[in-house]
């Protein structure tokens, strides 16, 4: 399977060569990428574990983004998908239009390194729980996640996090979130994979059933991607079935 994908990607790559991508382009999809992180330290170390420097990856964004252009080109016209069948599917999938509870949360993230020595955990620890009493003192949630959140979105959203579904976060933080009452903050510091988390649930949302007119526009992305993915399927097999493809694997 995972040779018959690189061959494909060959494939692709060698029709979409000749499609123009700008430099502006690149930048702003590796930007997209950096904004994962808080630091130029932690992207270097993330490309480093990808086996990618800065301009290998920008090269291969730029290959990629050629390469999903040339597909949707292909695609054009044939991964429409007319209202009534998201209709039909809505009918006759009653049982996967039922929302869940949902919480609505901030958080104030206090970054904790991979494979961070334990005294620099303790000193992690020790921030957050320093944050955490300013928030009890009385200063804006707000204000301070904006201020000191190492949630590279921080400084946009002051650390809210809109609703979710509990299997929507990682489960230390769900766990967390989900026994918090309307307007309550954690007691404590939550500490998940990314670092320790000042919690504050800010609203709560029962479980719904979610009608056709809610349910609409994921759906029709929903079926839109199962036909693409099927037109995918069937374009990748007839570039193989075009092509002289020699494997020289011993």
């Amino acid at each position: 399977m995972l040779l018959d994908e690189v061959i494909v990607q060959k494939l692709v790559a060698k029709r979409a060569a000749e499609i123009k991508v700008t430099d502006e382009e690149v930048a702003a999809t590796v930007a997209k990428f950096k904004a994962n992180f808080s630091s130029e330290e932690e992207v270097k170390a993330q490309l480093e574990r990808d086996g990618h420097t800065l301009e290998s990856m920008q090269e291969s964004v730029r290959t990629n983004l050629k390469a999903q252009r040339w597909v949707d080109e292909q695609l054009k016209g044939k991964i429409d998908v007319p209202e009534q069948d998201a209709e039909t599917f809505f009918k006759e999938n009653p049982d996967q239009f039922k929302m869940p509870e949902r919480v609505r949360a901030s958080h104030i993230l206090i970054r904790v390194p991979d494979k961070a020595k334990p005294e620099e955990v303790v000193a992690k620890q020790k921030t957050a729980e320093a944050v955490l009493a300013r928030v009890k003192k009385g200063e804006e949630f707000e204000k301070v996640a904006a201020e000191v959140s190492e949630d590279p979105s921080a400084k946009e959203n002051k650390g809210d996090l809109d609703f979710f579904r509990k299997d929507q976060m990682v489960s230390e933080f769900a766990e967390a979130a989900f026994k918090l009452k309307k307007g309550e903050l954690g007691p404590e510091p939550v500490r998940s994979e990314f670092g320790y988390h000042i919690l504050k649930v800010t609203d709560r949302k029962p479980p719904e059933d979610v009608s056709l007119e809610q349910a609409k526009p994921q759906l029709l992305t929903f079926l839109q991607q199962q036909k693409r993915e099927t037109a995918m399927r069937e374009m990748a097999k007839e570039l193989r079935e075009k092509a002289d493809v020699k494997i020289n694997l011993p």
